[in-house]
């Protein structure tokens, strides 16, 4: 990052500017990635307003380096100050590959510069409509004991139970399957009834 050699009066230009900033609202999608995402237009509108108000604007310039493009950013206060970042852009790109990368560069260093974000309405819509994640208990070491002897005294196996019901070992077995389990155990020795309850 440069700067001018005092940025006082540009932090405090600044610090008001935002206070009246609102990030930039997703405008636009892309359909390769299904999601969306606030164009350079929609950057400038959150930003020009409230920067103005408080004495600030903003320059973008660009400079040929080693085998790259410099892209500057500049944030300038009506003092003088100035602050800025430099964002590299490959100088090998096609054309218009060359405006999209200048473009995606404009906008990333506008809104990083002066403190704004994307509104990231797919993440909120995922939020209210994804349901809650609910994670499975085992059961306790004294009812995997207490199963063990209930499948030895049914002249069965732990190995079938566990086959059956698709659990690694009788301690994987979750609690909301240790009723079907036992159920399945006590209706008959053989394998029949443990397959269905597994169904």
């Amino acid at each position: 990052m440069m700067q001018s050699e005092q940025i006082n009066e540009l932090a405090a230009a600044l610090a008001k500017a935002q206070g009246t900033m609102e990030n930039a609202a997703k405008n636009k999608s892309n359909p390769h990635f299904k999601s969306t995402y606030a164009d350079l237009a929609a950057v400038l509108d959150a930003i020009r307003a409230p920067l103005s108000n408080s004495g600030l604007s903003t320059v973008q310039t660009m400079a040929i380096a080693e085998r790259c493009i410099i892209l500057r950013t500049t944030l300038l206060h009506s003092s003088g100050q100035f602050i800025a970042t430099e964002y590299p852009i490959s100088a090998g790109l096609k054309p218009q590959e060359m405006g999209s990368a200048i473009t995606y560069g404009r906008r990333y260093s506008l809104a990083a510069l002066v403190g704004i974000a994307q509104d990231d309405d797919d993440a909120n819509a995922a939020a209210k409509t994804s349901p809650p994640v609910t994670t499975l208990s085992k059961i306790s070491p004294q009812e995997a004991a207490d199963l063990l002897n209930l499948i030895n005294s049914k002249e069965t196996s732990a190995e079938l139970v566990c086959k059956h019901f698709k659990f690694a070992s009788l301690a994987d077995i979750t609690t909301d399957k240790l009723a079907t389990i036992t159920t399945a155990i006590n209706a008959k020795p053989d394998r029949a009834p443990l397959a269905e309850a597994a169904e």
